[in-house]
């Protein structure tokens, strides 16, 4: 191996490991170290990124990806899987963050407690899920670059029998992977349905399944991906789910908006609901579907339309909820007829 290729890993090495403890340094001089710390956040999104990246990737592909970030040369066919893998991984840990956050929105509004002071606590409280993904996404983003680096410093490298390249494991072992990562994921909604919200009227669930939602945001993006042209395993559906959530998404903002127009209490939390279950909805129909099946695929058609949906899509969905906690706040004057 070059001593151009032993700097980058070294470089690379030093990115990966000091990113997470100058983020740990800065919380404990800050004086309220205790504070950023969620196990349920963690756990969201380390089951999440582990069911994701099984049901995206086969384990073979896994085990390349891995080898290759441990600075062993592949073929540059598995290389470039190996950065896509990466950069999957990355956008799966940010929208588990934002899913996060939206869950802790949720679980604060069916509760009861804690009064205005404690509700802008839950959310700060919530809102680390987002920068836990977005931690994670920035670590994990250091593996990708490298591979991309690997590739265009390695373009010579076209035959697994090439001197000084390992081997590239065959394509195999996807099958139980897949099935494995489906059950986690199953397990990881199930878990954040049936949240326990302390002293509230209603659960979780009332908010995250509303069907109205579910059926716009389900029936679009399936009519979305099936207009597009294209074959259902390709990022249609990424574009399908994205785009219907969104539409589900305003639909209950105008529901909303309109009943602050009426004052209607029950016009106003029925928008909001409208608008936190199309999000969920689409959340879940891109985790469990969408992304998967586009990660399976190696056409790389549209990724440049792909990518901007993968971080967009978090980004609306945390002004919705900053847009939520605003309508919430803000009282309602029924007039007296």
């Amino acid at each position: 191996m070059s001593a151009s290729s032993n700097g980058n890993n070294r470089v690379s090495m030093v990115v990966t490991i000091g990113m997470p403890l100058a983020l740990i340094a800065g919380l404990a001089l800050s004086g309220r170290f205790e504070y950023p710390l969620s196990l349920r956040w963690g756990i969201l999104i380390l089951v999440g990124e582990i069911a994701l990246l099984l049901t995206g990737f086969k384990w073979s592909e896994i085990v390349n990806a891995f080898r290759q970030a441990g600075g062993r040369r592949t073929a540059t066919g598995a290389s470039e899987r190996s950065a896509y893998f990466w950069e999957a991984a990355a956008r799966n840990a940010l929208h588990l963050g934002v899913l996060g956050t939206l869950v802790g929105f949720v679980i604060q509004i069916c509760s009861n407690t804690g009064g205005q002071a404690g509700f802008m606590f839950a959310l700060g409280s919530a809102l680390l899920s987002t920068v836990y993904g977005l931690v994670l996404a920035a670590i994990l983003s250091t593996p990708a670059v490298r591979s991309l680096w690997a590739i265009g410093n390695a373009q010579a490298v076209e035959t697994v029998g090439a001197i000084g390249a390992s081997p590239v494991v065959c394509a195999s072992g996807g099958r139980w992977g897949h099935a494995l990562g489906h059950v986690l994921f199953l397990a990881l909604i199930l878990w954040i349905l049936f949240s326990p919200a302390a002293a509230g009227p209603a659960m979780p669930l009332d908010w995250f399944v509303h069907w109205p939602a579910w059926l716009v945001v389900f029936g679009g993006a399936l009519a979305l991906g099936l207009m597009s042209g294209r074959t259902l395993k390709t990022g249609s559906l990424v574009l399908g789910f994205a785009f219907a959530g969104l539409i589900g998404s305003l639909l209950g903002v105008v529901q909303a908006l309109q009943g602050f127009s009426q004052a209607s209490i029950a016009a106003v939390s029925e928008g909001i609901t409208f608008m936190i279950s199309s999000c969920f909805a689409a959340f879940a129909g891109l985790l469990a579907i969408g992304l998967p099946l586009q990660d399976r695929s190696h056409n790389r058609r549209g990724m440049s339309l792909s990518r901007v949906i993968w971080y967009g899509f978090p980004i609306v969905t945390l002004l919705l909820i900053a847009l939520a906690i605003l309508m919430v706040m803000v009282p309602i004057k029924i007039e007296n007829s």
